[in-house]
C-alpha cells in the first residue's frame, strides 16, 4: 500500500462524482499513457516470442503482428517481482529469455516467468563500476552479439563466451550514424535495427550503416489517429 499511488485517471472519476476536494492541493496520480501520443518516449523496448514490448513507467504494450492494435497492461500484472521504470531490455532467442534492466541490476524472464536466482548485478556481464545503469539493449541474431547503448557510447557483449569484446566501449555515432544523441530504446526486426531517440525511431540497416527511414514513435502501435 505504500507504493501505491492512485491514478490521475481515478481520481478524476471519483472527483466527478463527489466532487473535488476543498484542500487548495488537489491531488495528483500517475497518468495512463496515451496510445496514440506522439510524442511518448519508451523505457524500453524489446520482442518476446513474436511480440513486441514497449514498456513505459509502470505499463508496458504488448503488439503482435496478429492483432490491430496494441494492448495495455501492468508491469506487475505479469510479473509482480519487476520493477517500474525499467531502463533497457532485449530478447536472447537463442536462450528463450528476455533481459530486464534497472539500474545496476538485471532480471531474466522466460515467457512470462521470471528466472530464479535473479535479480544480479550488471558487472557481472563485465561492465565497469562507472556504469550505473544501461539506456538500451538489443541482440544481433545474425551475429550472436548483443548491443549495450550507455550515453553516448556501446558495448558488444559476446552471448556464446558470456564476456565483453575487446576494444569496447565506442562511440555510438561512429558504428550507428544518424540515430540522434542518445538511444532510449532499441529492438531488431527482420533483420533491420529499430532506434527510438526522443519522440523519433530510426529504421537503420547494420550492413550499410545508414539510416532508412524517420518513424515517429507510436508507428508500431496501430494508432489509427493521425
Amino acid at each position: 500500500p505504500e507504493e501505491f499511488s492512485l491514478p490521475q485517471d481515478d481520481i478524476n472519476g471519483i472527483q466527478s462524482l463527489y466532487g473535488e476536494s476543498l484542500n487548495p492541493v488537489q491531488p495528483t496520480g500517475p497518468t495512463t499513457p496515451e496510445i496514440c501520443d506522439k510524442t511518448v518516449i519508451f523505457d524500453a523496448i524489446t520482442t518476446l516470442r513474436g511480440e513486441i514490448l514497449f514498456f513505459k513507467e509502470r505499463f508496458f504494450w504488448r503488439r503482435h503482428s496478429q492483432y490491430p492494435e496494441a494492448e495495455l497492461h501492468f508491469i506487475k500484472s505479469f510479473w509482480p517481482s519487476l520493477p517500474s521504470d525499467i531502463d533497457a531490455a532485449y530478447e536472447n532467442p537463442e536462450q528463450d529469455e528476455v533481459l530486464i534492466f534497472k539500474g545496476s541490476k538485471f532480471w531474466a524472464l522466460n515467457g512470462y516467468e521470471v528466472v530464479q536466482g535473479y535479480p544480479k548485478s550488471i558487472y557481472t556481464l563485465g561492465f565497469p563500476k562507472s556504469v550505473k545503469k544501461i539506456d538500451a539493449a538489443v541482440h544481433n541474431e545474425a551475429t550472436g552479439k548483443t548491443f549495450f547503448f550507455v550515453a553516448n557510447k556501446y558495448w558488444s557483449y559476446d552471448e556464446i563466451t558470456k564476456t565483453m569484446d575487446q576494444g569496447y566501449p565506442k562511440e555510438t555515432v561512429d558504428d550507428f550514424p544518424g540515430i540522434g544523441q542518445k538511444v532510449h530504446a532499441v529492438f531488431q526486426s527482420k533483420g533491420l535495427l529499430y532506434f527510438f531517440s526522443g519522440k523519433y525511431q530510426f529504421e537503420f540497416n547494420m550492413e550499410s550503416k545508414r539510416v532508412l527511414r524517420v518513424l515517429r514513435n507510436n508507428s508500431w502501435l496501430g494508432c489509427r489517429k493521425a
